[in-house]
């Protein structure tokens, strides 16, 4: 066993007798944004398409007592919205594909660890072709592991906090066991002995190098607490927009609502979603389209009254944005729901 791991073994507190972590395991390729919705358990997300074309994704995670790891792989952009669960820590670390992504505001960069505290606020656009290495923890376990392992009580304070920079050391750490639990996932979901394995080592592998990185992060680099004004510009406008599904909005209302210059809004959703307001807008719509007609039955639905429901002119113009949007006709989404 390396040296690491043996400190880790004698310094973390021994599971009771009998007591194992279950270690399962998942990995599928996905086809819809939405499908990413299904693990992140109790919270409420949102997850939508944002740049176009047919998307194509990969999924693989795995689970270990008090620690998950999900493996996040889209070759489009997708935004993620809502809240994080009441009870999980979320971690991500960024590697460079993740460094055109945008999490609250800030501009994400390579070797930053993303923090979302538990009950926090989501707003993150990934990038294009981007990966996401998320380790999502029970802050009771991790806290009781810090304590351990640095024998007091950790200096850093996570909430509200967006990304930290670790020390390269244990930066690299990290990812290496975030890495080989993704490649375990991989191989036992297609292997004839898959299934739960007691491995309470694996656990508490994790949370050392979690604790680790975040020990060595809290001297070097801390982020602003809190949103950005042009989150917060984004989010106003945001919540209009989705009250708004109809395609009624135009980029004076906006404006208006949110009491800035067109300019000023343009800079905003640019910044943060790479696009401009009345396209993001036209996205969120297509993204809703899309879910009401996975959800409808195709014995009852027309396409005519999809178009008539959500304001757009006529049913080719639905078909074409539809298509460049998600590769496919709104026909046959609703064939298929």
């Amino acid at each position: 066993m390396p040296q690491q791991d043996q400190k880790l073994q004698s310094g973390l507190p021994r599971a009771q007798s009998g007591v194992t972590a279950s270690v399962s395991t998942f990995h599928s390729r996905v086809t819809r944004a939405e499908s990413l919705q299904e693990h992140f358990r109790e919270s409420e997300t949102r997850v939508d398409q944002i740049s176009r074309g047919p998307l194509v994704g990969e999924l693989s995670g795995l689970e270990a007592g008090s620690v998950r790891i999900l493996d996040v792989r889209f070759n489009r952009s997708v935004r993620i919205c809502g809240q994080v669960q009441p009870d999980v820590l979320h971690v991500a670390a960024i590697s460079a594909s993740g460094e055109q992504s945008v999490c609250r505001g800030h501009k994400v960069q390579r070797g930053q660890l993303l923090i979302l505290s538990p009950g926090e606020t989501v707003h993150h656009v990934a990038a294009a072709e981007s990966r996401s290495l998320v380790a999502m923890i029970r802050p009771g376990e991790l806290w009781a592991a810090a304590r351990t392992l640095l024998q007091c009580e950790p200096s850093w304070r996570l909430a509200g906090m967006v990304a930290v920079h670790p020390h390269p050391v244990a930066q690299r750490e990290l990812n290496v066991i975030l890495r080989a639990a993704i490649h375990r996932a991989k191989q036992e979901s297609v292997s004839a002995t898959a299934g739960p394995v007691a491995d309470r080592r694996f656990e508490h592998a994790v949370l050392h190098r979690v604790v680790r990185a975040l020990d060595s992060a809290y001297p070097m680099d801390q982020s602003e607490i809190g949103h950005t004004r042009r989150l917060q510009i984004l989010k106003d406008a945001e919540d209009l927009m989705v009250s708004r599904m109809e395609g009624s909005l135009t980029i004076v209302d906006l404006c208006a609502a949110v009491h800035v210059s067109e300019r000023t809004l343009h800079y905003a959703f640019r910044d943060v979603c790479g696009m401009s307001p009345m396209a993001y807008y036209k996205s969120l719509r297509l993204n809703e389209i899309r879910r009401h007609l996975q959800r409808a039955d195709p014995r009852r639905t027309s396409i005519s009254q999809v178009v008539e429901r959500f304001g757009f002119l006529r049913p080719g113009n639905l078909a074409a944005d539809y298509k460049r949007q998600f590769g496919e006709l709104p026909s046959l989404t609703l064939r298929h729901s």
